[in-house]
């Protein structure tokens, strides 16, 4: 049976938006099939855009900024 995998492999990170089409970005752990497919091999983190008909939804690798295609919006403090 499949085992549950932990929560950090993929989450969506608070206030943190597509630029072309405003839907919640997913930042995911490149591991077991990803780990053996391009791109994403030589990647530790991908991000994607959500929304499937995005021009953002296959993503990019993600280094220690936030995506070059998103933003972040306002946060209540």
């Amino acid at each position: 049976m499949t085992q549950p995998k932990p929560n950090n492999t993929a989450s969506f990170p608070h206030g943190l938006f597509c630029r072309a089409c405003g839907w919640p970005v997913l930042h995911v752990c490149c591991n077991d099939g990803m780990a053996k497919t391009e791109p994403y091999a030589s990647a530790d983190y991908w991000g994607y855009c959500s929304n499937k008909t995005c021009e953002h939804h296959a993503g990019e690798e993600w280094w220690m900024e936030d995506p070059e295609f998103s933003f972040r919006a306002p946060t209540d403090t």
